[in-house]
């Protein structure tokens, strides 16, 4: 049978010769195109397989004591979301981890926190605990963080005093800032 469909298709190839030559042609160049487009694809430098991609935040290594820059954070601190306050306690936990604690104030007492951890891991700062935003840089005024995992606004905690300081949240819209104020509930 199969012998048969070959029989067929010669007797067309040789009836039609020049429809049979451009189709051949066209899945010979259609072929050779794609194969040079796979077999070329990364040869550029920095883009290929065997070659890293040259990123400067993604090369950004640092020390332990690095998150100690940022010692201005470290308080509790009282911010607005939509007309809402928000509180939230910034405490090192080490050298190398930020415990945030944030949490509902009713005047008397706190209820409903929730805690997140800027931390240390394979050379990097962190925040969230899947990774979500990745440290790119950190001054002793500023630290930025970029979305990894989950994660969809790039964050920077800016120093402005020793009162003060703004969380900037750059995302697709624009920017949101949050001015944080020194907050003790218990002090009067």
């Amino acid at each position: 049978m199969i012998k048969n469909y070959f029989k067929i298709e010669w007797r067309n190839f040789f009836k039609n010769r020049i429809s049979s030559f451009m189709s051949i042609g066209g899945l010979t160049i259609g072929m050779a195109v794609m194969q040079g487009a796979f077999s070329c694809e990364g040869s550029s430098p920095g883009t290929g397989a065997d070659e890293p991609v040259e990123n400067k935040e993604e090369a950004q290594q640092y020390d332990k004591s690095d998150l100690k820059k940022i010692k201005w954070i470290q308080g509790k601190w009282k911010g607005l979301y939509k007309g809402e306050p928000f509180y939230e306690i910034y405490q090192f936990v080490n050298d190398t981890t930020l415990e945030i604690t944030s949490y509902e104030w009713n005047g008397t007492d706190s209820s409903k926190s929730k805690k997140s951890y800027v931390y240390y891991k394979d050379g990097l700062y962190w925040l969230g605990d899947k990774q979500n935003w990745k440290v790119v840089s950190i001054t002793a005024t500023e630290i930025t963080m970029l979305p990894n995992v989950e994660a969809y606004n790039d964050i920077i905690w800016r120093y402005k005093d020793n009162l003060a300081w703004d969380a900037l949240l750059k995302h697709k819209n624009g920017t949101t800032v949050y001015n944080m104020q020194s907050f003790d509930p218990f002090k009067k």
